[in-house]
């Protein structure tokens, strides 16, 4: 098939993960249902995080 009629992702794995970080909550839950609204993802996970990185020379660690 002509690359001009291929699918957009032809010859891309059928699978991959995509990982993310919203402000709130609200924001993660929102971004969630549109994703499985729109049928982009078959299934969307929320969840708690906690970040551990090193900003100005220091350790700083959020919830």
């Amino acid at each position: 098939m002509p690359p001009e009629h291929q699918p957009p992702l032809a010859g891309t794995p059928a699978h991959c993960i995509v990982l993310t970080t919203t402000a709130t909550e609200a924001q993660a839950d929102q971004l969630a249902r549109q994703i499985v609204e729109a049928r982009l993802g078959a299934c969307v996970q929320v969840q708690p995080l906690k970040s551990f990185y090193r900003w100005n020379s220091e350790v700083r660690i959020e919830p």
